[in-house]
C-alpha cells in the first residue's frame, strides 16, 4: 500500500469510528483547515475511500446522506425545468450520476465549477421515486415522498408562470397561436 493509500484508509477509519463523522459532515473548507491539507485532496481522499474501502452497505448510505443534506443544507435550487445540485463530495456525486443514469437515462450536465451540476426536473423525480423503494429507513422514503410533491409543486408554478408570460404575449384577437400555446404548456404539465 502507497503513502496515499494509507493516508485514505486512516481517515476512512478515522472517519468511520468518529461519533460525528467528521469527514462526511464538515465542508470541505473546514475539512481542509483541520487537517491542513488543500481541498484537492480531500476530494480525492473522498473519492478514493468510497471506491477503495467502503463497502456496499456503506456506499449506498451516501445516498441516504444526500438526502439529508437536502433538507439540512439546502443544496437544491431550481431553474427553467432544471434542478441545480451543489455537491461538494466527489464521491456523492459520483454515486448520484449513477443512480440518474441506471433510472432515468440521463447524467449530469457539468458547469465550470465541478462542484455545481444540474438535471432535468423529471430524470430526477424518476430517480428518487424508484431508489426509495431500496431504502431501509422509513423516515427517509417519506422525506423523499415530500421532496417530490415539492418539486412537483415548484414546477408547476413555473409552468404556470410561463403560460402567463405566453398569455401576455398573445396577440389581441387570441388566434390559433394562443391555443396552441396553451395546449403545449397543459401537455408537458401533464406528463409529469
Amino acid at each position: 500500500m502507497n503513502k496515499n493509500h494509507l493516508y485514505d484508509y486512516l481517515l476512512y477509519l478515522l472517519n468511520k469510528y468518529d461519533e460525528n463523522h467528521f469527514f462526511d459532515n464538515n465542508t470541505n473548507a473546514q475539512n481542509e483547515r483541520l487537517l491542513k491539507i488543500t481541498a484537492s485532496k480531500i476530494k480525492n481522499a473522498k473519492k478514493n475511500i468510497s471506491v477503495q474501502f467502503m463497502n456496499d452497505e456503506e456506499y449506498e448510505n451516501i445516498f441516504e446522506q444526500f438526502i439529508r443534506e437536502i433538507f439540512h443544507k439546502n443544496i437544491l435550487r431550481y431553474s427553467n425545468g432544471k434542478i441545480k445540485i451543489t455537491l461538494e463530495n466527489p464521491s456523492m456525486q459520483s454515486m448520484l450520476e449513477s443512480k440518474l443514469k441506471v433510472y432515468a437515462g440521463e447524467g449530469f450536465e457539468y458547469n465550470l465549477n465541478r462542484e455545481s451540476v444540474e438535471v432535468s426536473v423529471v430524470a430526477f423525480m424518476v430517480m428518487l421515486d424508484s431508489t426509495q423503494n431500496q431504502l431501509n429507513d422509513e423516515k427517509l422514503k417519506n422525506k423523499i415522498q415530500e421532496l417530490i410533491k415539492e418539486i412537483k409543486k415548484k414546477l408547476h408554478i413555473e409552468q404556470s408562470a410561463d403560460l402567463l408570460q405566453a398569455l401576455l404575449k398573445a396577440p389581441k384577437d387570441f388566434g390559433v397561436s394562443l391555443i396552441d400555446v396553451i395546449k403545449t404548456k397543459i401537455n408537458a404539465a401533464i406528463k409529469l
